[in-house]
């Protein structure tokens, strides 16, 4: 059991920014308390400085209020400490009776506690959050006080909140600080456990990532029965799953962070005014439709399962591919052979014989005695990496009840459901980025030595929103919260690293279409960013009318050829490069030696083109339009000359 008593000085040289420092530290601990020892904790806040003297002891020592009692961690507890103000009439106090009254306060409490239970072993440890301006009296009898201190093991962090400057200057340390500093210094001295940290310093730490250590216990001892033949084996839990928190309990409708209390009655289903005495209730079970009334609880009783004991027993043997993985309940297990060498022996040999015949074994277990029903599990065989020796691993097998009512269609069935390369590549990159730790050469920032044991960082995340939602003014207080979120997000690339990497997919496939785009920008250098970012949504447009208008049905061909205008929406701006395609009596070779320039095309030539064709005077001017890929080298033929293209899209050309 631990005992925690923060001390905060509220004298009258504390300004509103020490409280909130010190607020922000008592938060983050309780937080923390909350998360990995509640039941194993209790805290109490004891205020140096107040007017009032409220504490056991305040006849010797006055000015020291305890405003909470020593108990366990709770968000009740942190809306307690947010509520702490700074007094208008405050008064200058020694800090040595605050830490003596503190003292006295563990120490009633830890004799209580041991009145309960005499083998308790109690941790005490006294947190003081001072910026150094209340002064100390009687620092000659430091040593002494420590002598008493040391009695009763009590452990002290004294935490150096910001200083005040001096004359506007804030490097400056005032005469008081530094006696207190220097007087504090001596204290630990002659203290067994205490150390002086600095606010900053003291965050560090605090915010570090809490370890969940659980210690290592065996679930069962006793013999693997197989028939008549019984191995002393041990069962420890190898992997068993986390319940995430709950608010279930918790009202939402009440201003206060209240537990919700239920209270249970019966009512007639004909009048549920009229409430139905416990005298008159009898005890139903549900079989199926219908519901099975026992009047006699000596009746109930013959029905229960009774004369469970202990058992590790081996029903069968049945092939590995039998098990379905995904039908799997519970934890896992690891099964070790107890001493002597020939327990190891015996259960290596039936392991490494299970998996040389592929086979597993069937159990039925019985962990603990008069358990309300048996588990059925299964045992297989495995090979232990660090020892290299054989054991088993056992989990717990679902009975016909377990089973999901909807089973959803195996990928085997069909080939059209299996994925291919592609999938199963995209699969593991999504299953790796949920790892906490990370290797790119380009965030080496986001490398973390993660080490074992780590308390499970989305929990503590959840802990610290549920907070911020419990007070709204605990909105700017730091709960862990940046580190947490630093590992959980991954590295969000810079906008213009994504904006750039588009850029570049858009001009690459422009070039394999073999289209080339000009825009006109502006001289002003303050448009650059504007330009670019139209730049950018441009070309997906043209991606888009390419796609849409050369992609039609085969069928209109001859409208498309007809309809020039159609072909392309895009605006003025925007010059449209498209190769020169060579005419069917050149020379393939010829072609290949001396490329036909571009011939360039605009928007404005296009609309031309469309009067033309209105007025029936030239329409040899569609002609002239012609399409083709100077990359291909194959032949192609004029779209106005050759009825087969009528049969390939325009997109196809392109292509």
């Amino acid at each position: 059991m631990e005992l925690f008593q923060f001390i905060v000085d509220v004298g009258t040289n504390s300004t509103e920014k020490t409280l909130q420092e010190a607020k922000e530290a008592m938060c983050v601990l309780i937080h923390k308390l909350i998360l990995f020892k509640q039941k194993k904790s209790a805290v109490g806040i004891v205020l140096v400085g107040t007017e009032e003297s409220k504490n056991p002891y305040a006849e010797n020592y006055p000015n020291v209020s305890q405003i909470s009692t020593i108990k366990a961690p709770s968000f009740e507890l942190i809306s307690e400490i947010q509520n702490i103000q700074l007094e208008e009439d405050r008064e200058e106090t020694d800090l040595i009776s605050s830490l003596l009254v503190a003292s006295a306060l563990l120490l009633d409490c830890e004799n209580v506690m041991k009145t309960k239970k005499k083998n308790l072993t109690v941790k005490k440890t006294i947190y003081l959050f001072t910026n150094g301006e209340t002064d100390i009296s009687d620092p000659e009898e430091l040593d002494v006080i420590a002598t008493d201190i040391n009695k009763y093991n009590i452990e002290f962090i004294f935490i150096l909140l910001s200083k005040t400057s001096v004359e506007g200057n804030k490097n400056t340390k005032s005469e008081i600080r530094l006696k207190t500093e220097h007087n504090l210094d001596n204290f630990t001295t002659y203290l067994h456990d205490s150390i002086i940290l600095k606010y900053k310093k003291a965050m560090k730490t605090i915010l570090k990532f809490e370890d969940k250590t659980k210690l290592l216990r065996s679930t069962f001892k006793g013999d693997l029965e197989i028939g008549p033949v019984g191995i002393p084996i041990v069962i420890y839990t190898k992997a068993s799953k986390e319940n995430f928190p709950t608010m279930k309990k918790y009202s939402l409708l009440s201003n206060e962070f209240t537990l919700v209390k239920s209270e249970r009655s019966y009512h007639l289903i004909n009048d549920p005014t009229i409430e139905i005495d416990p005298n008159d209730r009898i005890t139903g079970y549900k079989y199926g439709n219908d519901v099975l009334q026992f009047e006699d609880e000596n009746e109930l009783e013959k029905l229960k399962l009774k004369g469970l004991n202990r058992t590790f027993k081996v029903i069968g043997f049945t092939k590995k591919s039998n098990i379905i993985r995904h039908h799997l309940i519970g934890g896992c297990d690891l099964i070790l052979p107890m001493n002597p060498e020939s327990n190891k022996n015996a259960l290596g040999a039936m392991a490494k014989a299970m998996h040389k015949m592929k086979v597993i074994s069937i159990i039925r277990v019985v962990k603990r005695r008069n358990m309300k029903c048996p588990s059925l599990c299964y045992l297989a065989p495995y090979k232990d990496p660090n020892s290299n020796s054989w054991v088993m691993l056992s989990g717990k097998l679902p009975f016909v009840e377990n089973l999901p009512q909807y089973t959803f269609n195996d990928f085997r069935t069909k080939k059209s459901l299996q994925p291919n390369k592609t999938q199963l590549k995209v699969i593991d990159q999504f299953i790796d980025k949920f790892t906490l730790e990370t290797t790119n050469e380009k965030n080496k920032n986001f490398n973390f030595d993660l080490e074992k044991g780590i308390f499970n960082p989305v929990t503590q995340l959840f802990y610290s929103e549920i907070l911020k939602k419990l007070d709204p003014n605990l909105e700017n207080i730091k709960i862990i919260q940046n580190n947490i979120k630093k590992i959980i997000t991954p590295p969000i690339q810079k906008e213009e690293e994504s904006i750039n990497s588009e850029n570049n997919n858009h001009d690459k496939l422009l070039k394999e279409k073999g289209i080339e785009i000009e825009i006109e920008k502006g001289n002003d250098d303050d448009d650059d960013n504007e330009i670019e970012d139209i730049n950018v949504q441009i070309r997906k447009k043209i991606i888009e009318d390419i796609k849409v208008n050369f992609n039609l049905k085969k069928s209109q061909n001859l409208e498309r050829k007809r309809n020039p205008e159609s072909l392309f929406t895009i605006s003025e701006n925007i010059d449209l490069k498209i190769p020169k395609r060579k005419k069917k009596n050149e020379n393939e070779n010829d072609f290949k030696k001396e490329k036909e320039p571009f011939q360039k095309f605009t928007f404005n030539d296009l609309v031309q083109v469309k009067k033309d064709e209105n007025n029936d005077s030239d329409n040899e001017n569609l002609d002239n339009i012609q399409f083709g890929n100077d990359n291909s080298g194959s032949e192609s033929e004029d779209l106005s000359d050759d009825e087969d293209n009528d049969n390939e899209s325009l997109f196809d050309l392109i292509q």
